[in-house]
Formats: structure tokens, C-alpha cells, sequence
């Protein structure tokens, strides 16, 4: 997956001026299907800021689980919403119970 990553067009290969394009936060999970059931755990907060749906998470992990065939993997820029970031880390770290294998509770370590 990680390796699939270089081969994504687009982005920073056309930003101008030099502007960073690179996402800030990235939750990525291989399942058995193509649908993507981490869309709805980061969204917008009341004034558009990044916000962690901790249920959104919790329900995710609980309907697809049989569904992933990979840890749920999170990649996030520290100083990037430091709150939400450590909301996210703590849900992790009680979902990863549910998960037969790590849910990412390591992925700030």
C-alpha cells in the first residue's frame, strides 16, 4: 500500500509557487471491496476545521472489521490540529481491542 503511494499523479507534481499539497492527515485500510469506510471518521468541524468522528470510528470498526485485510494505518502531521490528533490516537487505542491484529495504536510511537 505504502509503495502505492509514488504512483499517485497529480498534487504536488503541479502546485505552483511551491505550495505544500501533501495531505496533513492520511487513514488508509485494505478490505476485501472497494469501498473507502474511513470517509466519515475526520470531517469538518463548526468552522471547517478537521474534527475526529469518534463514533464514526468506533461504528466503522464494528461493521467492517471482517471486511480489513491490513491495520488501520494513520499518517499525521504534528502541529497539525494537535488536538484532534490526540483524539484520534486514544480511539485507536480502544478500538485496537476490537481488531484481531493492531488497529494503529502504535502509529505515533
Amino acid at each position: 500500500m505504502i509503495r502505492a503511494l509514488a504512483e499517485l499523479r497529480g498534487g504536488a507534481k503541479q502546485a505552483l509557487h511551491y505550495t505544500d499539497v501533501t495531505p496533513a492527515a492520511v487513514l488508509l485500510v485494505v478490505t476485501k471491496g472497494g469501498n473507502n469506510p474511513l470517509q466519515y471518521v475526520v470531517g469538518a468541524g463548526e468552522q471547517g476545521q478537521p474534527r475526529v468522528n469518534v463514533d464514526a470510528l468506533q461504528e466503522t470498526v464494528r461493521a467492517w472489521r471482517d471486511t480489513f485485510l491490513s491495520p488501520i494505518y494513520v499518517g499525521w502531521t504534528a502541529g497539525f490540529h494537535d488536538t484532534e490528533r490526540e483524539k484520534l490516537r486514544t480511539v485507536l487505542s480502544r478500538v485496537a481491542d476490537d481488531l484481531s491484529g493492531d488497529a494503529g495504536a502504535q502509529w505515533l510511537d
